[in-house]
C-alpha cells in the first residue's frame, strides 16, 4: 500500500501515522522509518499557529522519538542477548570463578 512518497495509498497519512506511533511492533517501526522523511520535513517546519498543523506537527515529533525510543530499545535487547550469549559460551567454571 505504500506510494513511493512517504507516504501510504487508501489510508490517511495522519491517522496511519497516529496509530502506528502506539504500536510496539517492529512493522509498526519499519512503515515509521519508511514514513521518516514525511515526518522529519513536518517536525523541522516551525510550530503552525492552526490548531489542525500544531497537532500534525506535534504527531510527527512524538512518531520520531518513539521511532527513535524504538530503536534504543531494541538496540540495548540485542546488546543484552548478545551479552549473555558470550556468558553462556564460557565455561560454567569460569562462571563461577567470576562471581566468588
Amino acid at each position: 500500500m505504500r506510494d513511493g512518497e512517504h507516504q501510504w495509498r487508501r489510508f490517511p497519512f495522519w491517522y496511519t501515522v497516529l496509530a502506528l506511533s502506539e504500536m510496539d511492533s517492529a512493522e509498526a517501526r519499519t512503515e515509521l522509518r519508511y514514513a521518516a522523511p514525511a515526518l522529519e520535513r513536518t517536525a523541522s517546519r516551525a510550530v503552525p499557529s492552526a490548531v489542525y498543523g500544531r497537532r500534525r506537527h506535534e504527531l510527527a515529533v512524538r512518531a520520531l522519538n518513539a521511532l527513535v525510543a524504538g530503536f534504543q530499545v531494541a538496540e540495548s535487547r540485542q546488546t543484552a542477548a548478545l551479552v549473555n550469549s558470550s556468558r553462556d559460551a564460557q565455561p560454567s567454571a569460569l562462571r563461577v570463578g567470576q562471581i566468588a
